[in-house]
């Protein structure tokens, strides 16, 4: 999922059918109790029901991540995720926001801007790859808990601000915004008080609520202001919940058209899975929500929140999106570990140790940089990476008329046009056509300020990218210099 993939695929099958197997593998080595195995069953039972009546992996997905944390340990699982979001979001992001590799992209009307692209960053949405980057915050706050700073919540409203200047997510930018801003306050004060756990223990009845409650009670006015508030989704979720029938464990239905899309987690798991299933895992969540109450961990609550948030939003919580800290939550909350106690080392326990890679120079460059020469570097890159922009600038053509396939377009009252491949071929450099396929693609033209708002991008991306590029050249010949002259000076 981190680099993209979506269920559908057939490499994304492959992939899911090979971690299958190694679950099975996991489970196979994990001990169970009479009780824990009958339960395992059941759970299994059901997961595989609605299965059957949905098509919907995703909660299978849910189930065996859950089961799955029995008897691992949640931080090194935690440290894996960030290593292997890590090394594919960010190379991910890197690549196509500098346009070397192909990303999906959306044209959407966007107030005050007008018609701007919304780029995916590799990822099938915008508001995908946005989720992508507010679950990779939570990674980092979750491995960082005990070293935390302001200056980790700075880096990553930094990260966010990027992001969005990408996938003009509003929702993805709000959502990411008030969970590092619920951090920053977490760091301030040192703990939570009573009013604060009161607001975490009432977080998901409230979801709930106004997901499936405020839809169908709320009228006039009110509702079209937490309609608003929601950017439709308290419009969707009526059209879900008034129009389908709802099911004990779940049905086939269509949760994406070319109109309408379910973009609520908690309605998503209501209407597709099941009223039982769906009252399961939220019993599950709000049993950890209180667990971790009474054991006053916070950062862990302060992330369920913002999942929980998330959640009203967008739909990633329960499908297939693989990328819900709360379910990890609930599998090492629920199954909590308590075998193994006093096992002679040298027995086979039934566990296979995974040591996690480590950066090789951690702590030396402080020894070989100083601070002083860190600074100018940095000046320098920021000087190269102004002269990069500037260049592009003033070389880069700005066409004037963008043309793209309607299905990829949030439009209503354009009309359509068609192209062949000459028409294509005949069109001018004012003139940028986007993912064509055939003659037969219905087609949409735009114009105004949707080549200029391109323009900036490109401008921005080269000076950020050129900076950075240079400055890790720099600083990697200069650190190597002087970590060879301190061994040197080692074996005088």
């Amino acid at each position: 999922k981190g680099v993209g993939m979506y269920d559908g695929q057939r490499l994304f099958t492959l992939f899911t059918g090979l971690a299958g197997l190694f679950w099975l593998g996991k489970m196979a080595l994990t001990k169970f109790s009479v009780k824990e195995s009958i339960a395992l069953f059941v759970i299994l039972a059901m997961a595989g029901i609605v299965y059957l009546n949905t098509r919907e992996k995703g909660i299978l997905f849910c189930v065996m991540l859950i089961l799955g944390m029995k008897q691992m340990e949640l931080k090194k699982v935690m440290r894996l995720a960030l290593w292997v979001y890590g090394l594919s979001f960010i190379p991910m992001a890197v690549l196509t926001s500098g346009h070397l590799i192909y990303s999906p992209s959306k044209i959407h009307m966007r107030p005050v801007l007008g018609y701007v692209i919304r780029w995916g960053l590799g990822y099938v949405h915008p508001n995908v790859a946005h989720v992508s980057y507010l679950v990779f915050s939570m990674l980092v706050v979750y491995v960082r808990k005990d070293k935390l700073s302001w200056k980790d919540c700075l880096l990553l409203m930094v990260g966010n601000v990027w992001v969005f200047i990408f996938t003009v997510s509003q929702t993805g930018l709000l959502m990411t915004t008030l969970f590092l801003a619920m951090i920053c306050y977490y760091l301030l004060r040192k703990k939570l008080g009573r009013l604060e756990y009161g607001v975490v223990l009432i977080a998901l009845p409230a979801c709930i609520i106004l997901s499936l409650v405020c839809p169908l009670v709320l009228k006039g006015r009110a509702f079209d202001l937490v309609n608003s508030l929601l950017n439709t989704r308290l419009y969707l979720s009526r059209l879900y919940l008034t129009e389908e029938r709802i099911t004990l464990f779940g049905k086939t239905m269509e949760i994406t058209s070319s109109n309408i899309t379910m973009d609520n987690s908690f309605v998503f798991a209501f209407m597709t899975y099941g009223i039982i299933p769906f009252s399961l895992l939220m019993l599950g969540a709000m049993w950890t929500i209180v667990r971790f109450v009474k054991e006053k961990k916070n950062i862990e609550l302060i992330i369920i929140l913002g999942v929980l948030g998330a959640g009203l939003t967008e739909p990633f919580l329960f499908n297939t999106s693989f990328k819900n800290p709360l379910l990890l939550f609930m599998g090492a909350c629920l199954l909590r570990d308590r075998l193994h106690q006093g096992e002679a080392a040298y027995q086979f326990n039934r566990r296979i140790n995974l040591v996690l890679p480590t950066c090789p120079f951690k702590g030396e460059w402080k020894r070989a940089v100083k601070k002083k020469e860190v600074r100018r570097m940095a000046a320098a890159a920021l000087l190269v990476g102004v002269i990069f922009a500037g260049a592009y600038g003033l070389t880069k053509h700005v066409p004037t008329t963008y043309i793209a396939p309607r299905v990829n377009c949030q439009v209503f009252e354009q009309e359509s046009i068609f192209l062949d491949e000459e028409e294509v071929k005949s069109l001018g450099q004012d003139v940028l056509v986007m993912d064509y396929q055939d003659a037969d693609t219905e087609m949409v033209e735009f114009s105004g300020n949707i080549g200029r708002i391109e323009y900036m991008r490109g401008i921005i991306t080269t000076f950020v990218y050129g900076s950075a590029v240079v400055f890790i050249l720099v600083f990697f010949l200069y650190y190597m210099v002087q970590y060879r002259n301190l061994d040197r000076k080692k074996c005088r």
